[in-house]
């Protein structure tokens, strides 16, 4: 009786041992991934070209509330990303995904901001059907109420095909500026520049955060390039003095921004609102009497509002890497 009670025990015992390894099974994660390709405005895969290295900067996307920056080779499928990568067949593309497809989803969408004024707004669902290989999930795809394959969403980036086109076929040499920023420039109440005084310079750095496209940063130390972004820095550029500077740029003049805005909440409480409208190229493509005029290329624009007042049209600084600057001169309290 003893040892049937010990080799009862003994048997219960590898049961319950046996029932915590046995492995459970795994959900479904089925996530689920859109290709974004970009073009310009004669339809040329942005992808393939000269600016291939450089999509991320853009592209936003806006899903459940929340903004997506491009980041190059981001993707992990382990949570939602926005990815600047290099697919075969495809080149270049920016890739949204990492959305978790384990559930049924109807009509979910996010929006594609391009910089250039349009919107794009994908909507999709999710649904789980039977099929000729059993039940599985189902996905539909729309890009502005037309169904499209979810690898082949095509939007129209703010690329300025008429000024590359005019550099790369002509082999013209376009002198002037090759790209703009915008300088903010702080001074007390009489009018005297703040830049060299260092306390007020760390109150900039510790206080001051911008947003723009919807994400929320803090002002930046250290020149970037061109991503678009508000920073502090004492880095020359071209002929420009070598001061400290409020910058926000750099961004090319083959850019083209529409309808974008940059709000600064400064470190004393103060707001600004730049409401930004840009578009600059080779003045001869707008001269009739020009061997390089072009009818179908739009008017130059240099729109640049701050708090709904217009600023200075921009002037190009003095140097061989020309910079085309807008300035505002933005009043503090400070003795």
């Amino acid at each position: 009786m003893k040892k049937f009670f010990v080799y009862t025990l003994m048997f219960l015992m590898l049961s319950a041992c046996s029932d915590k390894e046995e492995p459970q099974p795994q959900k479904e994660k089925n996530p689920i991934s859109f290709c974004i390709t970009l073009i310009d405005e004669h339809g040329e895969n942005c992808g393939t070209t000269i600016y291939k290295d450089n999509l991320a900067e853009y592209i936003t996307v806006k899903y459940k509330d929340k903004v997506y920056e491009a980041k190059k080779d981001s993707h992990n499928e382990n949570e939602i990303y926005l990815s600047c990568r290099h697919k075969n067949q495809l080149g270049y593309i920016i890739e949204f995904g990492g959305i978790d497809g384990s559930m049924e989803i109807e009509n979910e969408s996010f929006t594609i901001d391009c910089g250039n004024g349009e919107t794009n707004v994908v909507t999709f669902s999710n649904r789980k059907e039977n099929t000729a290989n059993g039940e599985g999930f189902v996905q539909e795809c729309k890009l502005n109420g037309v169904p499209v394959d979810k690898s082949q969403i095509v939007c129209k980036v703010g690329i300025q095909y008429y000024l590359r086109n005019l550099i790369i076929n002509s082999g013209l040499i376009v002198s002037g500026p090759s790209c703009c920023q915008i300088r903010f420039l702080p001074v007390d109440a009489n009018g005297n520049s703040l830049m060299e005084n260092q306390e007020f310079l760390e109150k900039i750095k510790e206080g001051t955060t911008f947003t723009y496209r919807g994400v929320t940063s803090n002002i930046e130390t250290e020149y970037t390039g061109s991503k678009l972004k508000l920073k502090v820095t004492n880095e020359s550029f071209g002929g420009l003095e070598k001061e400290p500077r409020i910058l926000f740029g750099t961004f090319p003049v083959n850019k083209i921004l529409k309808g974008q805005k940059l709000e600064i909440n400064w470190f004393d409480g103060s707001k600004d609102v730049v409401d930004i409208n840009f578009l600059s190229h080779y003045k001869a493509l707008n001269d009739p009497s020009s061997a390089y005029y072009d009818p179908t290329v739009p008017q130059q624009e240099f729109d640049v509002r701050v708090n709904g007042v217009q600023l200075e049209p921009p002037y190009p600084t003095q140097s061989l890497h020309s910079v085309l600057l807008f300035v505002y001169k933005k009043v503090f309290n400070w003795k």
